[in-house]
């Protein structure tokens, strides 16, 4: 259960103000709005970057016509 907690306060260098915050609410997300519109840029961005390679992979990268 604080697995997550104890990740976060071990990358965070340590400082009085870390440590006098308030804990979060219970009925808080986990993943902020902030958060989530990255991880669909970045999905959107590496699934562009895959069908590229998938499906125009074979112009840009040579094969080797004796193998």
């Amino acid at each position: 259960m604080d697995s997550l907690a104890s990740l976060a306060l071990a990358t965070e260098a340590p400082t009085m103000e870390l440590l006098k915050r308030a804990p979060q609410s219970r009925n808080d997300y986990i993943i902020s709005r902030k958060m989530t519109k990255h991880i669909w840029i970045m999905s959107v961005y590496m699934s562009i970057i895959v069908f590229g390679i998938v499906f125009l992979g074979e112009n840009f990268i040579p094969e080797d016509p004796d193998f």
